[in-house]
This record gives C-alpha cells, sequence and structure tokens, in this order.
C-alpha cells in the first residue's frame, strides 16, 4: 500500500468490535510491546471506562495520544409516527408518565447513555435506559418498536434521510449541515454538547 511504501514497514489491520470501541485497545493495544509499532484507534469511552470499572491499565497515563481524526454526530430520534414532533415535546411527555419513556443505546456507559442520564438528572424524568450491544441492535429496536427513542450516533442517518425515523434534537455546537432544521439541545434549552472525538494512540515507548 501507499502507507507502507512510505513508511518502509508492512502493516496489519486488525478489526476489534465490542465495548464501544473499547475492546481493542484494552485486549491490544494496551498490552503490546511499548515498542511505538501497536496503533488503535480509539473513541472518547475509552477514557471514561475506567472510571465505570477496573481496567489492566489507566488510559489518561499508559497510552501516548498522537491525532484526532474525526467526530460523531449525536441525537435522538423517534418512528416516523411516534408522537412528538420536538424534543421539548419528548421532555413533558416523559415528566408526566410515572412509568417513563424508554430510550435504546448502544451499551451502558456510552456517550449516549450518559448524555441521557445528564438529561433526565436535569430534568427530573424517569427514562428507562435500555443498551445493546451497538449501533445496530439499537436501530433494529426503534424500528421494531421495542423502544419508544433512540439514543445514538449517526447510525440513524440514513433512516432519518428515509423518512422511517424522526431526528428531534443533535447534541453538538451547532446545528449540522446534513439536517439543519433539526435544534440542538442548547436551542431546545438543555445546556450540554456531547461530541465523541476518535482518535490515534500507542503505549508510551
Amino acid at each position: 500500500t501507499a502507507s507502507e511504501k512510505h513508511l518502509g514497514k508492512s502493516i496489519v489491520v486488525e478489526n476489534r468490535v465490542g465495548a464501544s470501541g473499547t475492546i481493542g485497545p484494552m485486549s491490544m493495544a494496551a498490552t503490546a510491546k511499548p515498542d511505538g509499532y501497536t496503533i488503535a484507534q480509539i473513541p472518547l469511552s475509552l477514557l471514561r471506562v475506567a472510571l465505570l470499572r477496573k481496567t489492566a491499565f489507566d488510559p489518561s497515563k499508559d497510552l501516548t495520544y498522537v491525532i484526532g481524526l474525526s467526530s460523531y454526530v449525536f441525537g435522538v430520534a423517534v418512528r416516523f409516527d411516534a408522537p412528538w414532533k420536538t424534543f421539548q415535546e419528548l421532555l413533558t411527555d416523559a415528566k408526566a408518565r410515572p412509568t417513563g419513556i424508554s430510550y435504546g443505546s448502544p451499551g451502558t456507559g456510552t456517550t449516549p447513555h450518559i448524555t441521557m442520564e445528564r438529561i433526565a438528572n436535569q430534568h427530573n424524568i424517569d427514562w428507562v435506559h435500555v443498551p445493546f450491544k451497538g449501533s445496530s441492535e439499537n436501530i433494529n429496536a426503534i424500528l421494531g418498536g421495542h423502544v419508544d427513542v433512540v439514543a445514538d450516533g449517526s447510525s440513524w442517518a440514513s433512516l432519518v434521510n428515509e423518512g422511517r425515523l424522526r431526528l428531534l434534537v443533535t447534541w453538538g455546537t451547532q446545528r449540522t449541515a446534513n439536517w439543519p432544521t433539526v435544534p440542538t439541545l442548547r436551542e431546545a434549552g438543555i445546556d450540554i454538547v456531547a461530541i465523541l472525538r476518535t482518535g490515534m494512540q500507542h503505549l508510551f515507548a
């Protein structure tokens, strides 16, 4: 490849999924020989995982962060036939329901989960969190009517564009170019910005 020609080294790519992107770094990069030849792409959730459970490494001390690559657009979406047209309508209904409104996330401890719980805490809402093993299961659950709401990264994008899901709010600092009519959380009266950065890291040499 062009990269191998430039670096003068062969490159082996391993795709390791699961646990909100933390399995790869935890099982490979964090246990590799610290010679600078093992690199992993990680999400922000890697920094959070050590605060939620015991880990074999400290992501703030045992890894060297090299470069930022991209970020996700997070948001809340409902089925096209759901009664809520705006996020404020959803919040009002959630406050009035003693049994709570269920929302799906791609997993416990992920940015969608943590952000939805922050919203619930601010507005005295009792969401029912339904964690799934990744975004594909999360999206299938909302399409199948197994949860009322889906909180996730842009895995909902194509379904929103097709009209099968309705995007109520996004979580960035400003509205997105792809969905400019959809307000941010701040515009909906919630002072939260949730952006997940992904980047590259390797072990300290």
